[in-house]
């Protein structure tokens, strides 16, 4: 169709004559002649608009109110209304900055599954359970979602990206039925603070479209609302799951409880096998963690593995993650260069050892700790392999960290 557009194309106001003939009931042969003035429009269609745009509500600066399968919400003022993408209901940018972006979204998939989804994105380690039911609240959609704040190298969706000094700020709310709702926003760090009072309007402006077929069932931590007879859910339902082991097999070993250190992994999904050394104690399974160990006079020292996607951001930035956990200066490349190798999963790797404070997830310091790290890069998947405690624990357990890593395998 293309190379007939040339021929019908005709200027505005411009008079094009059309002459056709056809055929009289005499049979004799008629000629017609007609003018037709073709106007083409004042400017050629957008081939993508809005949903303000699209349905006439006004922008250009004024706060816009407009709806999504699910979803009302009003846009900031200065922020851009995008067309939505796969996967996202809502699509803005912040302060019309192309860097930064803001999104409404919905998934299935575990609170801590997603919170540490986001910090590999950010290049961050994966926190545990602990860690993830002590984060704020804020309001959204008339529950209270987990708020997040993370400062890193955003790595986006693929991971194949590099944005140095970014923060993302984001809600999820769990509901009823296994689906959670986000509201995430990323860009520069200077302007996601600069934004974040728009970025807390909007959130308290989206509210339940009429074909929501979640609108008001937020997931509780109580089941007091639940039928009788409903199984409990959440955390509840985890706690129920916990409280009792009198209805596993004979030779079950109890659920949550430590098991002593073996060669059999025990989280659920792991690859990985290993061995672990004498004295150490093998934990309950944890969120994001292939394996964790507790090890020391008063178990206080604690050894783990987790696996991230997309490298996790790469060794360089991960090992300088740690040593700001001690409260350390970044090493420089030629530092990490000259660091000890050990043997992990068929890789030379780097091992460092930090001592100073340590700044667990929570925010908490420990002074005079000891650090092991090594990182193992398999394919496009990282393997962090981290262990800290007290100094003195920690002395005595250099070389069972190192017996522990290279007993690894896939």
């Amino acid at each position: 169709m293309a190379r007939f557009s040339q021929w019908m194309t005709v200027s505005a106001g411009v008079a094009a004559s059309l002459i056709a003939f056809s055929c009289n009931p005499s049979g004799g042969v008629e000629q017609i002649a007609e003018t037709r003035t073709l106007v083409t429009p004042k400017e050629a269609p957008k081939e993508e608009v809005s949903s303000a745009e699209r349905f006439g509500m006004t922008g250009g600066g004024a706060m816009a109110s407009a709806t999504q399968p699910g979803f009302t919400w009003t846009t900031p003022e200065g922020w851009d209304e995008l067309p939505s993408k796969q996967f996202r209901n809502i699509n803005l940018r912040p302060a019309g900055d192309p860097k930064a972006e803001c999104y409404v979204s919905t998934a299935r998939g575990s609170l801590a599954e997603n919170i540490n989804r986001w910090r590999s994105q950010m290049a961050l380690e994966p926190v545990d359970e602990a860690a993830i039911s002590a984060l704020p609240k804020k309001p959204l959609l008339g529950g209270q979602a987990a708020y997040v704040e993370l400062d890193g190298n955003f790595k986006g969706m693929g991971g194949d990206q590099d944005n140095p000094d970014f923060r993302m700020v984001g809600l999820v709310l769990e509901r009823v039925g296994g689906e959670s709702v986000f509201v995430k926003m990323t860009g520069p760090k200077a302007i996601v603070e600069q934004e974040m009072a728009k970025f807390d309007a909007f959130c308290a402006s989206i509210a339940p479209g009429a074909s929501d077929p979640h609108a008001g069932m937020v997931a509780s931590a109580s089941s007091s609302d639940l039928p009788e007879g409903h199984p409990p859910i959440g955390a509840a339902a985890q706690g129920a799951a916990g409280s009792s082991s009198g209805n596993l097999p004979n030779d079950h070993p109890p659920i949550g409880a430590s098991v002593p250190g073996s060669g059999a992994p025990v989280a659920a999904g792991t690859m990985l096998s290993w061995t672990a050394p004498e004295g150490w104690t093998q934990s309950a399974p944890r969120a994001m963690r292939e394996v964790t160990f507790t090890a020391g006079a008063n178990g206080e020292s604690e050894c783990y593995v987790a696996k991230l996607s997309n490298r996790g951001g790469g060794v360089e930035a991960n090992l300088n993650r740690w040593a700001g956990q001690m409260g350390l200066d970044a090493l420089t490349a030629e530092a990490i260069a000259a660091l000890p190798k050990i043997k992990v999963l068929g890789n030379d790797c780097s091992v460092v050892e930090f001592k100073g404070t340590y700044t667990d997830m929570q925010g908490a310091p420990h002074a005079d700790f000891l650090m092991l790290g090594t990182i193992a890069e398999v394919g496009t998947d990282a393997y962090f392999i981290k262990m800290v405690g007290p100094a003195a624990d920690m002395e005595a357990q250099r070389a069972n960290f190192a017996a522990f890593c290279e007993s690894l395998k896939l």
